[in-house]
């Protein structure tokens, strides 16, 4: 079983503090960081390549991938150092988008299972149903859990955000799984194994855009406007009469 897991790095909010008065937002660390609700899509590739190869019936192969630059291939190291199988990095392209990545699952071959998370933190942008439609595998969006039983994949899913109501949904291979933030989080890799991923060159792979026919892809823009929270407006003292007065 083939399961490619699609990655992105995003800035750190933590760096970042609002200016209400100057109307904007100042980066005081610009820090990288792994877009949560992918980490979570890459434990459960991890999860089911674990499971699989510890039954002795069938073997998984996870491949994580990112498109960016020598920044993002870091990350990517830190996901090899987590046990994934290859690592590759698309360059040459400003932002992922879906269909590099279905470029990339073509160009692989053979993908049974594609993981990624259910949005991006940074935009809001949620990629897994268009890469399920332009390569027409099934799709199961926002999972929390998943598993594979023979040619089947069964996540979980919750569906009530304000109670505890869990449902389960099937579907046959080959499928596209984006998960949410509920989600089991990323397990930690042993520093060994870090040191070991970033010592080895050839850790992180490099596939240009050219490499997989799209040379004549161009990101889409979308200018969505800036705007900061207004100014915090403080409140002034009362005395009880006052209040009471309010409440008559």
């Amino acid at each position: 079983m083939k399961i490619l897991v699609l990655l992105k790095n995003i800035l750190d909010p933590r760096g970042m503090m609002i200016n209400r008065k100057a109307g904007k937002v100042f980066i005081n660390k610009k820090e990288w960081m792994l877009n949560p609700s992918d980490a979570r899509a890459l434990e459960a590739g991890l999860k089911i390549k674990d499971a699989l190869n510890g039954d002795g019936v069938r073997s998984a192969v996870v491949i994580a991938a990112a498109v960016g630059d020598d920044v993002t291939a870091n990350l990517l190291r830190d996901a090899k150092a987590l046990g994934v199988d290859r690592a590759i990095l698309i360059s040459n392209l400003q932002s992922p988008t879906p269909k590099a990545f279905s470029a990339l699952a073509t160009h692989l071959g053979d993908v049974d299972l594609i993981f990624t998370g259910g949005s991006a933190l940074d935009t809001g942008e949620n990629i897994g149903a268009q890469i399920a439609e332009g390569l027409n595998f099934a799709f199961i969006g926002g999972a929390v859990e998943c598993k594979v039983e023979n040619n089947v994949v069964r996540a979980t899913r919750r569906d009530d955000p304000a109670g505890r109501l869990y449902n389960g949904y099937d579907c046959d291979l080959p499928a596209v799984v984006t998960f949410s933030r509920e989600a089991p989080s990323l397990r930690y890799a042993h520093g060994g194994d870090i040191i070991i991923a970033y010592r080895d060159k050839n850790a992180v792979e490099t596939i240009s855009a050219d490499d997989l026919g799209l040379t004549d892809l161009q990101p889409v823009v979308v200018e969505r406007g800036q705007s900061t929270p207004p100014e915090r407006e403080f409140g002034k003292q009362v005395s009880v009469e006052e209040v009471a007065n309010k409440i008559r």
